[in-house]
């Protein structure tokens, strides 16, 4: 079996999300992570504490292994960073790739997805396993900064309003539409000035606060509205199933396929509240659709959101795509996409 180990750099979100990732190809018997290469960790930024974040990273490979991470293996390897091929390609090409380690980045490049990516229905069987890793037992996490059910939000500014698709206009109409709830617990991680967003019923961190802070926040949040930002997507995907999730509505060409399939565009989040729970006429039966992209119709299925008044949903094997009104979300127009047979419904409850 290929040997692989997670090999990027860049931010520590960039590398967890990476490792996260490598660590899945070889939960789900498809290559063999060394947990015992000990790699010399660096990150970028100035949040952080380097003995700290190496010890969260090097605990939870323990925990993975079951076994003790040593600073040596116990036999040679060559090392082969930034591999760009495929594990298929390795096997037919190297004679040798059982003494080699080849080490990926697992998170890509925004652009491209690295090689051997995983589909989100595979990765997820990994996730039980990985969230025991990084969070649940994990002790350099530490608490959740805030004491009660919030509401955390990722907001990019910094070096990264120059350097890829932002939605951030958006985030702010969406912390001022939460705000108007003072019963609501706002929490803001930020690396820039989001002053204006002040109220009683907001916490503003800035880009001085822990990263493992910031990711503690980002797992236990009851809702979590994350950026294009990949210690925003190590976050969502290591959270709880119940974690309500809204993303960007615009980002990067990689993002949504890196993020889970629960996920609400943001500026459509009031709409998918408006069909949450709503049960709509299906010729002869009824669909209902259900928080975290569930959805009942004559069996269990699920749906995402694609636009504005528009969802994908999958159920009693095939796939739909379903339209609604755009002015109270009473009537929708389904089109069955492998045949583009019509249905058109009405709500009842």
């Amino acid at each position: 079996m290929i040997k692989i180990c997670q090999a990027g750099s860049d931010g520590f979100g960039h590398q967890l999300e990476g490792m996260l990732r490598m660590i899945s190809l070889s939960l789900n018997n498809k290559a063999e992570y060394l947990y015992n290469f000990r790699k010399e960790f660096s990150f970028e930024h100035s949040n952080f504490n380097k003995d700290t974040l190496t010890s969260y990273l090097l605990s939870a490979l323990k925990i993975l292994s079951d076994n003790s991470v040593n600073n040596n293996l116990n036999k040679e390897y060559n090392v082969l960073y930034g591999e760009q091929r495929t594990f298929q390609d390795i096997l037919a090409n190297d004679k040798n790739y059982m003494d080699t380690i080849y080490c990926y980045d697992g998170a890509g490049n925004g652009k491209y997805l690295p090689p051997n990516f995983e589909e989100f229905d595979q990765f997820k069987k990994s996730l039980p396993a990985l969230r025991r890793a990084f969070i649940l037992d994990n002790p350099f996490l530490p608490k959740p900064s805030y004491n009660s059910n919030s509401i955390v939000f990722h907001i990019r500014l910094g070096d990264a309003v120059n350097s890829r698709i932002l939605d951030n206009e958006k985030i702010y109409k969406l912390v001022k539409h939460f705000q108007k709830n003072l019963e609501n617990n706002i929490i803001i991680h930020t690396d820039g000035d989001v002053d204006f967003l002040k109220s009683e019923n907001t916490t503003i961190y800035h880009k001085n606060t822990d990263v493992l802070q910031i990711l503690s926040d980002f797992v236990h949040a009851n809702t979590l509205v994350i950026n294009y930002s990949a210690l925003s997507i190590a976050g969502h995907l290591l959270a709880d199933e119940s974690q309500k999730v809204i993303c960007p509505n615009i980002a990067g060409p990689t993002f949504f396929k890196r993020i889970s399939e629960k996920c609400v565009k943001m500026c459509n989040y009031n709409e998918y509240n408006r069909i949450l729970n709503k049960t709509y006429s299906w010729e002869d039966d009824t669909i209902t659709f259900l928080e975290n992209g569930k959805i009942r119709a004559f069996g269990e299925g699920k749906y995402r959101q694609e636009d504005e008044h528009v969802f994908l949903a999958i159920f009693g094997g095939k796939t739909h795509r379903i339209i609604f009104n755009d002015d109270d979300y009473t009537k929708y127009i389904s089109i069955r996409l492998d045949d583009l047979f019509v249905i058109k419904g009405h709500i009842m409850v």
